[in-house]
Parts: C-alpha cells; sequence; structure tokens
C-alpha cells in the first residue's frame, strides 16, 4: 500500500470519527437545553409555594393576618414573584 493510500485511509476515519464527535455534541447540548428549560419551569412556582407555606402553619402571631388586605396582598405577591420569574427566564430565553 503506497502512502497516498494509507492517507485517505486516516482522513476517512478521522472524518468519521468526527461526524460522531459533533453528533454527540449536538446530543448533549439537546439534552443541556431541555434539562435548563425543565429546571426554569420548576423554579417558577416556588416563591409563591414557599408563601403559601408559610401561611399554611397557621400561626397566630403574624400581623399580616388581622390586616384587611393581607391576604390579597399575599396572593398578589405570589402572583407577582411568580410572573416576575416567568419573565425573567422568558427573557433570558431558558423558556
Amino acid at each position: 500500500m503506497d502512502r497516498n493510500e494509507v492517507m485517505r485511509r486516516m482522513s476517512s476515519a478521522n472524518l468519521a470519527e468526527g461526524e460522531e464527535s459533533r453528533r454527540f455534541a449536538e446530543e448533549t447540548i439537546g439534552r443541556g437545553v431541555q434539562v435548563q428549560s425543565i429546571s426554569s419551569w420548576a423554579a417558577i412556582p416556588f416563591t409563591p409555594a414557599l408563601i403559601v407555606s408559610i401561611y399554611g402553619m397557621n400561626v397566630d402571631h403574624m400581623p399580616e393576618l388581622h390586616w384587611t388586605w393581607g391576604y390579597p396582598l399575599a396572593v398578589a405577591l405570589m402572583v407577582g414573584f411568580g410572573v416576575s420569574r416567568w419573565g425573567v427566564l422568558e427573557w433570558s430565553r431558558w423558556l
């Protein structure tokens, strides 16, 4: 076998290996994007769930429980935090 034939075989083997590496990298990036999106959607309800869990403890020593606007304020905060977190994640293209 002459040198040209050896070089042709080596080049074709390297190209095949490069194509396989490229496909693997694309699949890995695709999975990373999916994990990023799932994590983003899971992070959106975190703050409202935290607020609900605090109010769910039935503690009577919270001053806002006796305010006229305490409950609507808490609901507004939960909605506001959820929408703002969605907006930030959408703006940063995580969703």
